[in-house]
Parts: structure tokens; C-alpha cells; sequence
């Protein structure tokens, strides 16, 4: 159940029903929800129109194609069938209001900074044509500009390497070794144990020649 807050933004999450809104705005046609759908962007005081403020993980080629910057998981470079720290595959996150209510804002963001959208809400302003949208943009632009610095959007930090950073452990190879050994020396005294009795075996069955005990009385013969 989604809390009645977000109820009426829900259908961002649906690809179908967000393009058909999103003709519908092209062509100016959306009414009030136009004007909520940006005061709902804007809403939140870090809004993620710059990416959700934190690390993200990624790799060189990611970083430089701006992978980086655009709404996704916190592991871009994770490998097939691996696992994040919260053990959940694929760096799948866990569902939560929180997390509902940023995916909401980053499609309504994404929504009404969508470049063909833009340009014909430009031109119904420049047209005289909506009037009430051009006095919305103007309070949020106000409103935006007094927001303290602190709540300004701000852009994650990128972590680059090829892989995810619980898998640049400096010791790895080392442990590997160590434990390599380890197990290579449980094989040899395993196998020891095993040899061990054979050799008790052997033993009991062939006695070695003792000595004469010295005490033994010993007969001499006169030579005649």
C-alpha cells in the first residue's frame, strides 16, 4: 500500500502511463497535474535532479560516458551474479518509503527536464500560452534561490575502479597463499596419520634381532 501522499504520483513508475503524460505535456495538455508534477520534482530539499547525493561505484568508462550522474543503482561495475554489502543480488535495494518517494522524484524529474517537453513548454510561454505554468517557474526559481547551501542539490561522489571495492583487498592474494598452504599441510599430515599404522603393522610382524642380555649364564667347554 503506498501512503496517500504519493498515491497520485505512483504512475511515474509506469513507463506506459509516464510516456502517455508525457505527450500529454508536449502538447499541453496536462492540466493541474502539470504544475504538481513540478512543484513534486522541486519538492524535496536535495532533490536528486544532480543524482542522489553519496558514493557511487563505477567504472572508468562508466564515469566518462556519465553513467555516473543519472539515476541507478549505488554498484555500477558489479559482475554478473555478484553481491553488494547487504548481500541482496545485482545491488537490488531493499523496498522502503524512503526509497519509493526518490524513485517518484527522479521520474518526475527526469519528466520535466525532458529536453521535447522543455522546448514546447518554452514556446506555449513564449506564445502566451500558460500563463500559470511561467508564474509557477517563477516561485520555484525564487523559492530555489533561498534555499541555504547546504540544501542545494549536489552530485555524488564517484568511486572509479573496475571492480567493486570489496574486491580490491590488498591482503587477497596473500590470504589466498596462506590458506592454500594451510589446507596443503592438513593434506600431508592426513596423509602421515594414514601411513602411520602400516608402519606399526610392518614392525610388530618382523622384530628386529635383539642383543644377548649380558646376564645370560654362558657354558665354556675345556679343550682337551
Amino acid at each position: 500500500m503506498v501512503p496517500p501522499a504519493l498515491a497520485i504520483f505512483v504512475w511515474l513508475l509506469d513507463p506506459e502511463r509516464r510516456e502517455t503524460m508525457r505527450r500529454r505535456f508536449i502538447d499541453g495538455k496536462g492540466g493541474p497535474l502539470e504544475r504538481w508534477i513540478w512543484k513534486f520534482a522541486y519538492s524535496k530539499p536535495l532533490a536528486p535532479e544532480d543524482g542522489i547525493v553519496g558514493m557511487r561505484f563505477m567504472t572508468v568508462d562508466q564515469y566518462f560516458r556519465g553513467e555516473g550522474a543519472k539515476p541507478g543503482p549505488k554498484y555500477l561495475n558489479l559482475p554478473p551474479g555478484a553481491v553488494d554489502r547487504s548481500g541482496r543480488p545485482d545491488g537490488e535495494a531493499g523496498i522502503s518509503w524512503e526509497r519509493l518517494a526518490l524513485q517518484l522524484h527522479q521520474a518526475a524529474w527526469a519528466l520535466v527536464q525532458d529536453p521535447e517537453y522543455v522546448d514546447a513548454l518554452r514556446r506555449r510561454i513564449g506564445d502566451g500560452k500558460a500563463p500559470a505554468m511561467e508564474r509557477l517557474l517563477c516561485e520555484i526559481t525564487e523559492e530555489n534561490s533561498r534555499k541555504p547551501e547546504a540544501w542545494r542539490p549536489k552530485k555524488p561522489v564517484a568511486f572509479v575502479s573496475e571492480v567493486p571495492p570489496w574486491l580490491m583487498d590488498p591482503w587477497a592474494e596473500r590470504e589466498k597463499a596462506m590458506l592454500e598452504r594451510q589446507a596443503d599441510d592438513e593434506k600431508q599430515e592426513a596423509l602421515a596419520r594414514q601411513e602411520a599404522p602400516d608402519k606399526q603393522t610392518a614392525t610388530t610382524a618382523a622384530p628386529p634381532d635383539e642383543p644377548a642380555d649380558l646376564d645370560d649364564p654362558v657354558l665354556y667347554t675345556r679343550e682337551s
